[in-house]
């Protein structure tokens, strides 16, 4: 099992506990307790996040929860129809001190745009979010979704060589990560991208 995924799942069982048993828990353990079930069962968060009333909430637990709804939903396979909360979340994180979750909300910034279809916009989020991971990024599970995100786009959009150092690297990571499904998806969209551009050897 993926290290990474084993913490997640610890501290998602431990912020459970947290959550459903005790009355005194506060809005912010709640957030970050269905954060980390998203991934499991992100419609199950959607509920949860949606019981939450916004009017409750201080202005930094608002705007995660916003997020975190915009995650569920991408993760849920929701499709996206309104640019509006992903806008006040970027702006909002875009001017906290505390920038962490800036390069998050940007990226599902550009997971909007491109179920908007407007892949143009959706790039411009993802480079801007890839600005802020470098390659040596403690975040690299974010870094991974952006690249492979990215590839996958400019090969939508015909623009095959300009995909093909995006999905390399997008193996690379998965590779090292040692997550099969990722390594499995990563090298159907490379010879995908290779077929399309007619490279049928490597394909």
């Amino acid at each position: 099992m993926n290290y990474r995924f084993a913490v997640n799942i610890v501290l998602y069982a431990v912020l459970s506990v947290i959550f459903f048993g005790c009355g005194s828990v506060t809005v912010d353990e709640k957030l970050r307790a269905i954060s980390m079930q998203i991934e499991e069962n992100p419609r199950k968060a959607i509920i949860e996040l949606e019981k939450l009333s916004p009017q409750t909430l201080s202005e930094s637990d608002r705007y995660f929860r916003n997020l975190l709804i915009i995650k569920s939903k991408d993760k849920a396979y929701v499709t996206h129809s309104s640019d509006s909360l992903v806008l006040d979340v970027i702006e909002y994180y875009k001017k906290s001190t505390d920038k962490s979750l800036y390069p998050e909300a940007l990226y599902y910034g550009g997971r909007v745009y491109s179920d908007m279809c407007d892949y143009r916009t959706a790039l411009a989020y993802f480079n801007e979010a890839l600005k802020l991971l470098p390659i040596d990024t403690d975040n690299i599970e974010l870094r991974a979704c952006i690249i492979s995100q990215t590839g996958r786009l400019l090969h939508t959009m015909r623009m095959y060589s300009q995909a093909m150092p995006y999905l390399e690297e997008s193996l690379r990571i998965d590779i090292r990560s040692g997550i099969p499904f990722n390594i499995a998806y990563s090298h159907q969209l490379l010879g995908i991208n290779f077929l399309d551009s007619k490279n049928y050897e490597k394909a």
